[in-house]
């Protein structure tokens, strides 16, 4: 019996993150800065060097799944880690964007063979997303950080046996 598992040990690996910078409104900035700033944080703890680690920007959540692919065409990383907020408002335009977001970053990881985490917060309100992002409360950019690094390991485990 043969046992794959990874690990959160981050040397050797190259991961991209793709987030979002439109959330001008409302504390989202705050957000995606806190969210970006602690999963880069748990990155290089985890041993990732600075020369590993590739930050795209998009405009927003929805464009994030694109950006995603492009870097997936490239085969140069290990995983992509995808970065954002979306706060229901008072139209449909959230469920739209939560959906199509998850749906599209689930295809970009199938088509290319890439573990592609969804850190796109989906929130009710500013101070849902807050509490996500910071270090001291439930810390997402933690767990997305730590998730891309286990499954990087894992599937350079899996393509080395």
């Amino acid at each position: 019996m043969s046992i794959f598992e990874g690990d959160l040990n981050a040397e050797g690996l190259r991961i991209a993150i793709a987030v979002s910078h439109f959330a001008e409104k409302d504390g989202q900035t705050k957000v995606i800065d806190k969210l970006l700033d602690n999963t880069i944080l748990v990155l290089l703890k985890a041993g990732l060097k600075e020369e590993s680690l590739d930050i795209f920007w998009a405009p927003g959540a929805f464009e994030i799944p694109f950006v995603a692919a492009e870097i997936a065409r490239w085969r140069e990383h290990h995983a992509i880690i995808a970065l954002g907020c979306v706060i229901r408002g008072d139209t449909i335009h959230f469920d739209i964007i939560a959906h199509e977001s998850a749906r599209a970053l689930s295809e970009v990881a199938r088509e290319y063979s890439i573990p592609v985490i969804n850190g796109i917060l989906t929130v009710e309100n500013i101070e849902q997303a807050l509490e996500r992002a910071e270090r001291k409360k439930l810390n997402k950019g933690k767990q997305f950080a730590e998730a891309a690094v286990e499954m990087g390991r894992l599937m350079l485990r899996i393509k080395n046996s």
